[in-house]
């Protein structure tokens, strides 16, 4: 399976660290390392009434730590909540990367959408609706076209091999295999990492990538 490079990592947001200093709650600020104590530290933080900002903070860590056990619904009800308290753009993120394991494409790519209409010049919000517009296994959540467009965006505000390997893969999805292979050349030799020679390889051969269904 090749590993999407451009859209590695999650969003999660210190509570304890900027909050409190308890050992009995630091966990929840390490959701994906130690998922369950995560959860019981960020649940007894959580009935102890933080205020807004860190209760949205609680509610997004705990649901990173349900999507790491593969509790996914349970996931998605804590992102809810903390973006109805304090709806930010990662916590969309979040959600939208939830949604996708749940191959609830529609779901994510409102999510994904709702991120860029936050912040529209916001990098890491224009790359990730680039990869997932480029490489969903969806043909009908699929957009070529505008993936370049967003991947140019984010691109031009950080030059990166994560940022160049999201505008190959939108040029291949867009049947631009001469600019995907161009671009997947420069993303090579900015990185180490084999999943993107592996892909450079597909453009190669005039095949987009997909990404995984989870």
């Amino acid at each position: 399976m090749l590993i999407p490079l451009a859209i590695a990592g999650y969003f999660l947001y210190p509570v304890v660290k900027d909050y409190l200093d308890s050992k009995k709650h630091e966990a929840c600020d390490e959701p994906l390392s130690s998922p369950d104590k995560a959860i019981e530290a960020c649940t007894d933080l959580i009935d102890s009434g933080l205020d807004p900002k860190h209760q949205a903070a609680a509610y997004n860590n705990r649901g990173l730590a349900h999507q790491s056990k593969g509790d996914l619904a349970a996931a998605i009800s804590d992102f809810d909540t903390a973006i109805k308290i304090r709806p930010v753009i990662d916590m969309y993120r979040n959600r939208a990367d939830t949604y996708n394991k749940m191959k609830n494409f529609a779901k994510a790519l409102a999510d994904y959408n709702k991120a860029v209409a936050l912040a529209p010049s916001n990098g890491s919000a224009l790359n990730n609706l680039a990869w997932f517009l480029a490489t969903c296994p969806s043909a009908a959540h699929r957009d070529g076209r505008r993936a370049v467009t967003l991947a140019t965006q984010a691109l031009r505000l950080e030059r990166s091999a994560g940022r160049l390997d999201t505008l190959a893969a939108s040029f291949a999805e867009a049947r631009q295999f001469k600019n995907a292979i161009r671009t997947q050349q420069q993303a090579v030799a900015l990185t180490q990492n084999p999943e993107v020679r592996k892909r450079l390889e597909l453009y190669k051969r005039s095949k987009p990538y997909r990404a995984a269904a989870h």
